[in-house]
Order: structure tokens, then sequence, then C-alpha cells
């Protein structure tokens, strides 16, 4: 006699399945917004936790750490690019947002960073104007 299958509900395999195709054609994007996700889990990725206003300047200090870790022990060399773009782009949200320059990195380095993002057609416009935005307040270099 064989058994009965067990039935699955197919609303909890939705994330497992979002998840493997984010993954399939962008893990690096895929690691990212899974470093997101668990620091805010209202958000849906790292692109929403970097843009959106109702991140907090805790939040993004937390994620500037986070993705600073990724860039250093990222997989590939794809993931730790995307890091370090993203350590530069919480950096310039939190300048733009919050007024606060979140790192003890030189700013003329920083200022660098945040033109390099703005001329990175790879990314999205979003990031590229919060980064347009942040180099015209880069505080301390002309």
């Amino acid at each position: 006699m064989t058994q009965p299958r067990p039935q699955v509900d197919p609303g909890l395999l939705r994330p497992t399945l979002a998840w493997v195709r984010a993954w399939s054609q962008s893990p690096e994007w895929a690691v990212a917004d899974l470093v997101a996700r668990e620091l805010e889990p209202r958000c849906e990725g790292a692109i929403d936790l970097i843009t959106s206003p109702d991140t907090s300047l805790t939040s993004l200090v937390k994620a500037k750490s986070l993705f600073k870790e990724l860039r250093m022990e990222g997989d590939t060399l794809e993931e730790r690019k995307l890091a370090s773009q993203l350590y530069a782009l919480t950096i310039a949200a939190a300048l733009v947002r919050f007024d606060e320059f979140i790192t003890r990195q030189r700013r003329a380095s920083i200022k660098q960073a945040f033109q390099h993002l703005t001329q990175d057609d790879a990314l999205p416009w979003s990031l590229r104007e919060l980064a347009r935005v942040a180099l015209a307040r880069c505080p301390g270099v002309s």
C-alpha cells in the first residue's frame, strides 16, 4: 500500500522560490539582498534598505559594517565589488538623509567612490542619483 503524498502549501514555497530565482539570476545581488533582509526584515532588499526614507541611521550604520565585511569576505569578485559599492552607498544615504558622515575613511576617498558610483551604468538609477546628491554634500573636500 502506498502512502499518500503530503500536501505542501504553495504559499510556503513562494519565498524559497523567489530566493532561488534571484540567486540564479544574480548571485551577488541575492547575497546583498539577504544581508539587507536579515538587518531589516521589512525591506525588499539592499536597494530598498539604502534608498528607503524609512531606514534609520542605526540600520545604515549596521548595513555599512555588514557590506564592509562582505567586500572582504565575498566569494566572488562580483560579490566583493557590489559589497564595496553598497558600503559607499550606505555612507551616501546617511550623509544625504541624516547629514552624518558614518565612516572614518578619508573624505577624498569617499568623494572619489561617490563619483565612480554616479558613472556606473550597471547600477540602478536610484543608487546613482543617491551618489550624485551625496557627492554634492560631501564635506571637507572641494
